[in-house]
């Protein structure tokens, strides 16, 4: 699956980075974002599919991103 974006930084349960799609929805990586790509609002389109992860931090849908470009 597809969807555009931005980048989001949490600063709860130890602070994370998700992307909230262009689509409304909050997504989770299950895997931290590329340094490169951590800054707040930056626009980028992510190939993914859906996680099989457990995660702690219950903020969106947890993904396994396959592709991340910014826009």
């Amino acid at each position: 699956m597809q969807i555009t974006g931005k980048t989001v930084y949490n600063d709860f349960e130890g602070g994370f980075w998700g992307i909230r799609g262009d689509d409304g929805v909050n997504y989770c990586p299950d895997a931290v974002l590329p340094v490169t790509l951590q800054l707040v609002g930056l626009p980028v389109v992510i190939q993914y599919e859906r996680s099989s992860v457990v995660s702690f931090q219950q903020w969106g849908k947890m993904i396994t991103i396959l592709s991340i470009k910014k826009l």
